[in-house]
């Protein structure tokens, strides 16, 4: 003979079955902040948009950046009305392409300064966009995001890194949002994507 149950005692019973297989399912904690993860990433890519404010004058271009160990692959477009600027560093050698012209030198700095007017520290940003201190450059202050916290900055070269806003990136804290400032100039970087491949 079935013993019968209140409807009280049966809710009761099956709300304690849904908590205790609650409390087994799996938890999915957030990502936190690796440094040393985020540095041993050589292979990626990243598109957005990059503003440059130097005295009382500003720019922006969107940018779409491939990165391939030491191989920089950098597009920019819409810079000052200039269309389409290419920009590559392949075995130690740096070439910028607008049109059917193309320029090259030691350094993508040097480029970018003598054939569109920017100055932008690249060698070390290929380091910083991923909120990472740049070997190439000593450390002179640095706060980066702690765990959870999506929040950093870091300073190089009188450079003041700031980070504003991390990406959920395959179980990786990728910057969204960073603006860095070295005296009068002022560059911000809105990332709209990131690929780890």
């Amino acid at each position: 003979m079935y013993k019968k149950y209140s409807p009280n005692k049966l809710f009761f019973f099956s709300l304690l079955l849904i908590v205790a297989g609650c409390s087994t399912s799996p938890h999915k904690d957030k990502p936190q902040f690796n440094v040393y993860k985020n540095a041993e990433l050589k292979n990626w890519s990243a598109e957005g948009k990059v503003g440059l404010r130097m005295y009382d004058s500003s720019r922006s271009a969107s940018f779409s950046w491939k990165q391939r160990g030491k191989n920089t692959y950098l597009h920019l477009w819409g810079p000052f009305g200039q269309g389409s600027v290419y920009v590559t560093v392949h075995n130690g050698e740096t070439c910028l392409q607008q049109g059917n012209v193309v320029n090259c030198a030691n350094s993508p700095e040097e480029l970018l300064k003598e054939q569109v007017g920017w100055t932008l520290p690249v060698s070390d940003l290929i380091y910083w966009i991923k909120a990472v201190p740049s070997p190439r450059q000593a450390l002179q202050n640095s706060s980066l995001p702690n765990g959870t916290r999506q929040e950093g900055q870091l300073k190089q070269n009188d450079w003041l890194i700031e980070y504003r806003s991390f990406h959920n990136v395959d179980s990786m804290l990728l910057p969204k949002k960073i603006v860095a400032n070295r005296g009068t100039v002022k560059m911000t970087l809105a990332i709209k994507d990131w690929k780890t491949h």
